[in-house]
């Protein structure tokens, strides 16, 4: 009944606009009269006529004949006493009144009638103390002053709208906006439901409008015209940033192709990142669950930006953002830009992303949330793990993974400086526990004149255990005929600790805004891996262990600034600087296998294979940029807006591993006694290393390290016209120059390798929309832009891919690569957040960059340039309200997307790939997304349950005679349940519904194949 009790609140106020009755001011006017009865009848949402009062069983009240009557309304006299009221009308269920009325009472009564079996909605009101009844009475309130400044807009067009009047339940006063749709309303402190009425537009009702003593809420509210198809009374919230409702208008008036995914869809499909999040666009699907793919083109064609400066990615192996690194909860939006636009960085392939952080609070709050969940393949169970650092559960090291001891490359250690070296190589079981996650976040605002101040604070920690159990296979072929080479299973386990802090903190006026946002956020693992089964090289037995620990961690300095110069000229700016950092210290490997004991039961201790790596690297970053913006109208019909800009990025990287290499001094004469040894913290134990056992050797590489900065400036012009309000063309260009330098050493001999790349652009673009009616436009868009390689992908240094323990070398030969784009969109726009769209898109690469398999006899992963590729696809969007099933109180709504993608790499002549032709690297041929949810608003139930599919596509290129790598189709089915409890909220979550399997083939046959099981979480927030 909740929602009929707003219902009961809203025809309430709306019978008294009608009639102009004030309860209050009756009294007065029927003292010593007997009692005074205002009855107003409504058909759910309509005034109906044509119904029969009966008063005590026995009289049937006339109603006075009057033009009010044709609105549902009658008024009567009554004498005091105990009084029974009865409201019929044909085809709907009697509703039934008891009353006890006094001497000069003034009694208002809305009756609500529903179609069918269903019990009225009675909602009274009285000039007596006490008298008030049900939700959806008046209860006059008595606290201290606040303000509420509030804008009443048009939904369908964002004029003001001028003469709504506004009630707060519990306040007599009435309050009427003025011709810019504004009002301001000085009422007492308290948490009120302010309806919204007007003869030209749907009454709305909005619940919790907390007015705080001494305090200003500012707020802007969005009517529907009448005549426009709504459901049963709906309350319509004001614009929040990164509802539903506010990113469907931006999509609408932006002027490129983009998509969006806010805070609130975030919460309702309970994604707990960036990446989670991103699942939910057309045509993006996600590599390892933190890079995306856009459009099948993978992470490397993507630019991610937070607050308008670009962030770098603390992970050399991946040339964009990880993006599982930020929180959902720190996020006010996410935009991906599917067309190019001359404002934005030059190195565009498959999309932009923008990260929007959370704004300035609308009002001062605490909010705490506290949750834990697991996972059926791990949760309570026991799993391989390694010893640990006291501090590992902040997600720092405690410096016993340091580097004990300072040598130059290939030197072999003293024995006291060996045995500085900690012995914990040995790995363990462990119980995994549950998930924990804790966040905090607060924030406060105020109002000084002219100006707003305030902040907004973000800390949050959690921790969760990951297991998986597997096998891996890897293939020799000698033309089609493919033989196992190496035919493993393995177990991982991964401990995870993440930390976040974001501070906001901005001063805004009418004409100008300042913002600084502060982010820090560190993740980190803890990770055990064993692989065991057969080793193709030499046909041997073996059981491979990896231990590590990984830091990684961004920071970031943000400052903003919007400027209003006059009303035709504006300007922006942005200046950022970050820092990246990945530490890996004391990464450990070693082996055993069946070479000397002929006995897969029986593996001895593999000498010469067991290393400790320490890896550090580290990224600085600067990024600056401005926008001016002048505006003009040469003529009633066309509006002009020119738009130009400068933008610096700079990025400083320096990468060093050092390796030291455990072997003993004479690898023909190892006593068996120590090789058959099972315990491995024995066998490297302090007692063997000495001259005559297990020495140390700093086994680094010239060209484990290397340093590599680059910088990119540009400078853009775009001009935009509008004509007759229905067609915006945008011509723009840009020019950018870029420099990369990369310098390391050969890997055999030592000699300096120097890459160098200097390259300058011109980007010109295209953008046109056609609106075709209010709530039907077209766009087409054409663009040319540059795919550049990475640091890493032109370094010669090795750098081992941690997750699969692959090779990865760089290529100093790679150029960029030119990228043409063509993209059309047909758009519709429903009745509040309802949408859907057709999209068209082709691109053409020259020279894209592609990442292959070079031949070895290990499996080592490189880079090169194809000659040619096309991608080009379908994309169908659309979120739709199903307020024409019949649900009661409860909302259906249903959002998806499905997008076909077909893609083509052309290569040079004499190639040494598998196929002389294939699609794309990363590019699935389809991907599906479908969110059915169902909400209750006065209860504060929503539930959601989320189907995503992506298809087959190539993670590995195959060379020679080895075909490609393929992941096969995943599906994933989760669920969310989340349930307001006044100033809380429980939420509960099931990820992976259908515990499907993530699987690889190579040539039809099985390459990895791992069960990723179901995931489960419950929390719990507050807010004050």
């Amino acid at each position: 009944m909740g929602k009929k009790v707003a219902v009961g609140l809203v025809i309430s106020l709306i019978a008294q606009l009608i009639l102009g009755a004030n309860a209050w001011s009756q009294e007065a006017k029927i003292q010593n009269n007997g009692a005074q009865l205002s009855l107003y009848v409504f058909e759910e949402n309509t005034p109906t006529k044509d119904f029969y009062v009966w008063m005590d069983k026995e009289t049937q009240l006339e109603s006075k004949q009057h033009e009010s009557n044709e609105n549902g309304a009658a008024n009567f006299r009554l004498t005091p006493g105990e009084h029974q009221l009865s409201v019929a009308k044909s085809g709907f269920n009697n509703a039934v009144i008891n009353l006890n009325v006094a001497e000069g009472e003034y009694l208002q009564i809305i009756v609500t009638l529903y179609p069918g079996n269903v019990t009225p909605h009675i909602a009274i009101e009285s000039s007596r103390d006490g008298r008030a009844k049900n939700k959806s009475a008046v209860t006059k309130v008595m606290g201290d002053p606040g303000v509420l400044k509030g804008k009443v807009i048009n939904s369908e067009n964002g004029e003001p709208v001028e003469g709504a009047r506004l009630f707060f339940s519990g306040v007599a006063t009435d309050f009427v906006t003025d011709k810019n749709g504004e009002f301001e309303a000085d009422i007492p402190s308290s948490t009120y439901s302010l309806s919204i009425l007007h003869n030209r537009f749907a009454s709305q009702t909005l619940d919790g409008i907390e007015i705080k003593a001494g305090k200003t809420l500012e707020k802007q509210f969005e009517v529907t015209p009448a005549g426009i198809a709504l459901k049963e009374f709906v309350v319509v919230a004001p614009f929040i940033q990164g509802s539903v409702s506010s990113l469907v208008d931006e999509r609408k008036e932006t002027k490129v192709v983009s998509d969006f995914v806010g805070a609130e869809q975030m919460s309702k499909s309970g994604d707990s990142d960036a990446a989670a999040a991103l699942t939910r666009v057309a045509g993006l699907t996600l590599i390892d669950g933190k890079y995306a793919v856009i459009r099948g083109m993978e992470d490397r064609y993507t630019t991610v930006l937070m607050n308008g400066a670009v962030m770098r990615s603390p992970d050399p192996n991946s040339k964009s953002v990880d993006l599982d690194m930020f929180p959902a909860s720190i996020l006010d939006s996410i935009e991906v830009q599917k067309t190019y636009s001359a404002d934005a960085p030059g190195a565009f392939g498959g999309g932009l992303i923008k990260l929007r952080t959370k704004a300035l609070p609308e009002e001062d709050f605490i909010k705490f949330k506290i949750s834990t969940g697991g996972n059926t393949n791990t949760t309570g169970k026991s799993v391989i793990s390694q010893e640990s650092g006291s501090q590992d559960y902040l997600g720092m090291d405690d410096g016993d993974r340091d580097i004990p001891v300072s040598s130059e490359p290939q030197d072999n250690l003293t024995e006291s400086d060996a045995e500085k070296f900690p012995v914990r190589y040995a790995i363990k079981s462990e119980s995994a526990n549950p998930d924990l996650a804790l966040s905090l976040g607060f924030g406060q605002v105020t109002n000084l004149g002219d100006y707003k101040l305030g902040y907004q604070a973000y800390l949050g920690y959690s921790n969760k255990w990951s297991y998986e159990e597997g096998e891996k296979n890897t293939f020799a072929a000698n033309g089609d005929i493919l033989t196992p080479r190496n035919d493993q299973d393995y177990k991982k386990s991964k401990y995870s600790p993440e930390s976040t802090l974001l501070l906001n903190a901005a001063i805004e006026s009418k004409t100008s805004q300042l913002k600084s946002t502060t982010s820090l956020i560190r993740k980190s693992y803890r990770l055990t891996r064993q692989d065991e089964g057969i080793d193709g090289e030499n046909n041997e037995y073996i059981r491979k262990t990896d231990l590590e620990w990984s830091e990684r961690e961004l920071f970031s300095q943000q400052f903003n600034g919007k400027h209003d110069l006059s009303e035709s000229f504006s300007l922006d700016w942005v200046y950022g600087f970050s820092s990246a950092s990945l530490n890996n210290p004391d990464r450990m490997t070693y082996r055993y296998d069946d070479n000397i004991s002929n006995d897969t039961n029986n593996l001895y201790y593999y000498d010469g294979e067991t290393y400790r790596d320490f890896l550090e690297l580290t990224d600085d970053n600067q990024t600056l940029g401005f926008n001016i913006f002048w505006r003009t109208q040469p003529v009633s019909f066309m509006n002009i807006n020119i738009k130009a800009g400068y933008s610096f990025d700079s990025i400083n990287r320096e990468s060093q591993n050092t390796v030291y290499q455990i072997s003993w001094y004479d690898a023909t004469s190892m006593p068996v006694d120590i090789i058959s040894n099972q315990d491995i913290n024995e066998v490297l134990g302090a007692d063997n290393i000495n001259s005559n056992g297990f020495i140390f050797r700093n086994a680094t590489s010239p060209s484990d390290g290397y340093d590599a900065n680059t910088e990119t400036t540009g400078m853009y012009v775009s001009f935009e016209t509008t004509w007759f309000d229905s067609l915006d063309i945008i011509l723009g260009a840009r020019s950018e120059s870029f420099s990369q330098e990369v310098n390391t050493f050969d890997s055999i001999n030592g000699d300096p390798i120097n890459v160098s790349q200097s390259t300058d652009n011109m980007l010109p673009s295209l953008l046109v929309t056609y609106r075709i009616m209010n709530n039907l436009q077209a766009r087409v868009a054409v663009a040319e832009t540059v795919n550049r390689p990475s640091m890493l992908e032109l370094s010669s240094s090795l750098w081992i891919d941690p997750e699969t323990g692959s090779e990865i070398r760089g290529n100093p030969r790679l150029t960029e690569a030119v990228i043409n784009h063509f993209d059309a969109r047909l758009e519709f726009y429903g009745n509040g957040a309802n949408s859907m769209s057709l999209a068209y898109f082709s691109k053409n690469f020259d020279a894209p960059i592609e990442k292959t398999l070079k031949p070895s006899v290990k499996e080592v992963i490189t880079f090169q340039n194809a000659k040619s590729a096309t991608n080009s696809g379908f994309e169908f969007d659309f979120r739709w309200d199903l307020d024409f099933i019949p649900t009661g109180e409860y909302l259906i709504g249903m959002s998806g997307n499905y997008s076909i993608i077909e893609s083509e790499v052309t290569l040079e002549d004499g190639h040494t790939e598998y196929s002389d032709t294939r699609s794309m690297q990363g590019q699935s041929p389809y991907t599906m997304n479908l969110m059915l949810t169902l909400e209750n608003n006065p209860m504060g139930f929503e539930a959601a349950l989320i189907l995503n599919e992506i298809g087959e596509r190539i993670t590995r290129v195959g060379q020679g005679d080895v075909p490609h790598i393929y992941e096969e189709p995943f599906t994933a089915l989760d669920f969310t349940l989340a349930k307001d409890l006044d100033e809380s909220k429980v939420s509960f979550k099931i990820k992976n519904l259908l515990d499907s399997t993530r699987l690889y083939t190579q040539g039809g046959e099985t390459y990895q194949k791992t069960k990723p099981g179901i995931s489960f979480s419950a929390g719990y927030s507050l807010s004050f």
